[in-house]
């Protein structure tokens, strides 16, 4: 039975690049596409002859399968752009999201310190008075 799944070694192999220049390419940061098995990336056979066959049309994103933001190169087809951008668009609402609750915890602490500052205060004033704290 032959091997579906190729190791980064053998890929590259396939491919005739280097190892690194396969990892390059290799998906969120390229268009070719990988399997990841855990911490193992792993490469269709398929996978890459469709890849080299989309080469040779000349079609730069010709298997590009993932949700992630990918690199916006400009040889990115308009549709991984678009997922590029719909994740940063997501990135930053978080972002603000974030933004606010540390403006809102910035305002609690603000109020705490006041009532701190106005309790400290009150209690000097007793002090000072000769009253008991």
């Amino acid at each position: 039975m032959a091997k579906s799944l190729l190791r980064q070694r053998e890929a590259a192999a396939h491919l005739s690049v280097s190892e690194r220049h396969l990892w390059q390419h290799t998906e969120p940061r390229g268009p070719i596409p990988c399997v990841r098995v855990g911490n193992a990336v792993r490469y269709s056979i398929e996978a890459l002859e469709d890849y080299i066959r989309g080469q040779q049309q000349g079609d730069t994103s010709c298997t590009r399968r993932s949700a992630g933001i990918g690199s916006l190169r400009k040889n990115y087809p308009d549709d991984a752009k678009e997922r590029g951008a719909g994740f940063w668009a997501a990135f930053v609402g978080a972002l603000n999201e974030k933004l606010q609750h540390l403006d809102d915890l910035q305002a609690t602490a603000e109020r705490q310190l006041e009532e701190l500052a106005s309790r400290r205060a009150d209690l000097e004033r007793r002090l000072a008075e000769g009253g008991s704290a």
